[in-house]
């Protein structure tokens, strides 16, 4: 009878050991979900304002085309900014705006926006300029 009392004794730290050690794969995974999840959102959220920079810079560059060509205008250059901006920037580039300026035979096209957020709380602005020299025909 002594020998299998020295073999039950042997396995049971064993099986303590292994109930240690799944509790410590579970503390670890509590731990890690959240840090995970958070990465993700972090990610996910410079991806979007990524999109939404891209989208601004292109309107504005749809605006200034528009503007510095011959018979342009900074109505004509601001109209075609926030039709790019609303064709190509839906869900994206929320509440677009642009502003145009012309100084110095120069056209700048403005377009600001908020990107769409995932973390609330935390506003993400996108600002995006585009300048050309005004056409004109030659005298």
């Amino acid at each position: 009878m002594a020998p299998r009392r020295y073999r039950a004794a042997a396995r049971l730290p064993r099986r303590r050991r292994r109930a240690a050690e799944r509790a410590i794969a579970t503390i670890e995974m509590a731990i890690l979900t959240p840090v995970m999840l958070l990465l993700v959102t972090v990610s996910t959220q410079a991806a979007l304002w990524q999109e939404a920079d891209h989208v601004a810079l292109a309107a504005a560059e749809s605006g200034v085309a528009a503007g510095a060509e011959v018979g342009g205008s900074p109505d004509g250059a601001k109209g075609a900014a926030m039709s790019a901006a609303s064709q190509m920037g839906t869900g994206v580039l929320i509440s677009p705006e642009a502003s145009v300026t012309e100084s110095g035979g120069l056209v700048t096209v403005t377009v600001t926006g908020q990107s769409e957020q995932l973390v609330p709380g935390i506003p993400v602005s996108v600002s995006a300029s585009a300048s050309a020299p005004l056409e004109g025909l030659p005298s």
